[in-house]
């Protein structure tokens, strides 16, 4: 949610609405992917649980790659850069 967002009420709702336990499952199924919600979990069949390819077993996990957050300064710097990539006639390098 943004910082300045006029309708942060409205999100915060919103946030809370999808984090209940009935709705995530019901997300998780519909989108076909895992939840972080434990309780809604609980409310997934063993089918859905036991899917591979929403589930990976462990020794898929062990070969993966898994993406690491930046520190602040440099996404920031990634980020500046992307965007000048991205304007016409502009400079990565200025």
């Amino acid at each position: 949610m943004l910082k300045g967002s006029t309708q942060q009420e409205l999100a915060w709702a919103f946030i809370d609405f999808l984090n209940e336990p009935e709705n995530a499952a019901r997300l998780a199924r519909y989108v076909n992917y895992a939840t972080p919600n434990r309780a809604a979990e609980k409310l997934l069949s063993r089918e859905f649980l036991q899917n591979p390819v929403i589930y990976p077993p462990p020794q898929i996990l062990d070969k993966s790659e898994f993406y690491e957050q930046l520190p602040a300064r440099a996404s920031k710097r990634r980020n500046e850069l992307f965007s000048r990539l991205m304007s016409p006639g502009q400079s990565a390098h200025e």
